[in-house]
């Protein structure tokens, strides 16, 4: 493939795919509240000063004020139309996409065909940010991470203060976007700040000392003041199988729908490219820290894929807990680790040296991936199409005449996962406020709602 189209074929995937949710997916999505979304109708109308509370407040395990805020005010300007989150779960997405394109182009020193597998990869439309809008707790926090990396090493190619503010500002949004980022964010920071100190960056670059030093102080806030849910507290019989169980999961969530069907050589595959990626980045920190004389736009890629292996941990040791993995569990937690699928491919072909070996790879990877996001598509599409009646029913009839204690009784099944007084007492109170203030997807007659 010629070098020169390279960049344009992968940034028009890119966006292609999100020209086919926008078009396609988008439209008929579900477009009331479900489940964790009924904390937005539930805050609206109330004083500043409870809002304030709202927004940095812990929402079970997590704070996530700037998923909070983005959320609340886009629904605001759409009437509550809760599609418009989920469209703006794709741009972040793809935003981070591009991001991560640009960071193995420059990185790399020019494109390679086989970085289809980024947007093949971390736009599956099997995962959960394309159905439900609090899937942004999952996803913001790669997109965030993604963009600071690529703002880091564009600012040293460059030279510019501007873009490394900027930077280190995305990095600050990743680290307020649940324990998730904060992880993310401390692993990245503190190892932008040892190596910063150690090269003695505060004469040229303060940014690269000011910036870490801020994130680290703020999440040393949110990790002293955390307060574990009941899911985190819970103990299981057998943690070991457990863990296990959710490590093999974790490791082939990348693929999806695709992971249902089985197949030993996906995890295998998986795990050979984390292990070699994670390998050569260990190797050159450890290196890189005695010698003084770090690349900072390569220690920044080394450290985001070491702060997603620790990710990686924290989620198989705390989530275990809860239970044993099920399918499904990808869409949300796998996406969560999908990081390093193509932070793993970057750094194993960064020599930019071509080769048979990275040639079969690419293909390998190419291949693999395409037919998991084929199989991710055809789920979306059929779960659109299979459910679309269901979602515009539910949606007519929160803007009924029923009840909303006996509407949420009766449908709490189409309002949210679990069925429990407190969750019917929850959709209850939301509905009641969707009528006050919803826009017109809520004011159907009565008749419309059977």
């Amino acid at each position: 493939m010629n070098l020169r189209f390279t960049p344009q074929i992968v940034k028009i995937a890119t966006i292609g795919i999100f020209i086919v949710f926008a078009l396609c997916i988008y439209p008929v999505s579900r477009a009331h509240p479900w489940s964790d979304d009924w904390i937005y109708p539930e805050i609206y109308g109330a004083s500043w000063s409870d809002f304030f509370h709202w927004v940095i407040a812990q929402h079970v395990d997590h704070r996530i004020p700037i998923i909070k805020l983005a959320q609340y005010t886009l629904l605001k300007i759409s009437k509550f139309d809760f599609r418009v989150l989920l469209l703006f779960n794709a741009a972040m997405a793809t935003a981070g996409a591009l991001a991560l394109a640009g960071v193995a182009r420059l990185h790399r020193g020019s494109a390679h065909w086989g970085d289809l597998v980024i947007p093949l990869t971390i736009l599956n439309f099997g995962f959960g940010l394309y159905a439900w809008a609090f899937s942004a707790q999952f996803s913001f926090c790669i997109a965030l991470s993604f963009l600071f990396l690529y703002l880091l090493i564009k600012s040293q190619s460059t030279n510019s203060k501007l873009q490394l503010l900027a930077a280190m500002a995305a990095l600050w949004a990743c680290a307020l976007c649940g324990m998730n980022g904060a992880i993310v964010a401390t692993v990245i920071a503190a190892a932008i700040l040892a190596f910063a100190l150690r090269c003695k960056a505060w004469k040229t670059q303060p940014a690269m000392v000011f910036g870490p030093a801020l994130v680290l102080v703020m999440n040393a806030t949110i990790f002293l003041t955390w307060q574990p849910s009941g899911a985190t507290l819970a103990t299981q019989a057998d943690p070991a199988a457990h863990m296990l169980s959710w490590a093999r999961h974790l490791v082939e969530s990348s693929f999806i729908v695709d992971s249902w069907l089985q197949g030993a050589w996906r995890p295998i595959l998986c795990a050979l490219l984390f292990a070699a990626a994670l390998a050569r980045a260990l190797i050159y920190l450890v290196q890189t820290l005695r010698r003084g004389n770090a690349d900072m736009a390569r220690v920044a890629i080394y450290a985001t894929i070491l702060a997603y292996a620790m990710l990686f941990l924290s989620i198989v040791l705390g989530r275990s807990r809860s239970g044993e993995w099920s399918p499904g569990l990808e869409m949300h937690y796998g996406y969560l680790v999908i990081a390093l699928v193509p932070l793993s491919w970057i750094i194993v072909t960064e020599s930019g040296q071509k080769s048979l070996a990275r040639w079969a790879l690419a293909a390998v990877l190419l291949v693999a991936y395409g037919h998991a996001f084929r199989w991710g598509a055809l789920y979306r599409f059929h779960d659109v199409r299979d459910n679309n009646v269901q979602y515009t029913n539910a949606t007519l009839a929160i803007g009924s005449e029923e009840a909303p204690q006996a509407l949420a009784k009766r449908k709490i099944d189409s309002y949210f996962f679990v069925d429990t007084p407190d969750t019917q007492e929850t959709v209850a109170q939301g509905i009641a406020k969707l009528r006050q203030v919803g826009g017109p997807l809520y004011k159907a007659p009565a008749a419309a709602s059977n």
